[in-house]
């Protein structure tokens, strides 16, 4: 599997707003767990990073023991119940992480994911958003990630949203 690199450099507030009806709020503690972990099984079934189903063990693995991470690290995309009684639901997340090793390390996007049946509706484009205007508040000027090639569909969201290759 053919990993791509890419990087866009950051020169001002992204000014990208969620579709009507999503709200992008962070991460708000353990009860949003669960429902992170619901959306990595939607949102990478049957794909290459699908491997077997993660544990609130691996979350706090790869986030909570992470010395960079924090709570806002971490931006949920979230629509209302399909009922007036039912909680919101989670259909979209991303992750402003750090890639490298200090003093080299670099603004870094990482797990951006979007539910399936909301896939194509701005939710993408809305996270993307929130981690580079973090990113640049930050202090950061460039912002890289890493995604699968035959992942077509990120690919094109990335370049359309101004991510180009990284020559290595």
């Amino acid at each position: 599997m053919k990993i791509l690199h890419l990087r866009k450099r950051l020169v001002g507030p992204s000014g990208g707003l969620p579709p009507a009806g999503v709200r992008i709020r962070p991460f708000g503690g353990p009860e949003d767990v669960a429902a992170w972990l619901a959306l990595r099984v939607a949102a990478f079934q049957g794909g290459v990073a699908a491997g077997r189903p993660w544990t609130a063990e691996d979350f706090r693995r790869e986030f909570l023991a992470r010395p960079w991470w924090t709570a806002a690290s971490i931006w949920l995309a979230e629509i209302d119940g399909d009922v007036s009684d039912s909680p919101p639901r989670i259909v979209g997340s991303v992750v402003l992480g750090r890639s490298g090793r200090p003093p080299a390390d670099q603004a870094s996007m990482q797990w951006l994911m979007v539910a399936p049946d909301h896939q194509r509706r701005g939710i993408g484009g809305a996270l993307v958003a929130a981690v580079e205007d973090a990113a640049i508040d930050r202090g950061a000027v460039e912002l890289v990630l890493e995604t699968h090639a035959d992942w077509r569909e990120a690919v094109r969201l990335y370049e359309r949203l101004g991510y180009a290759p990284v020559a290595r």
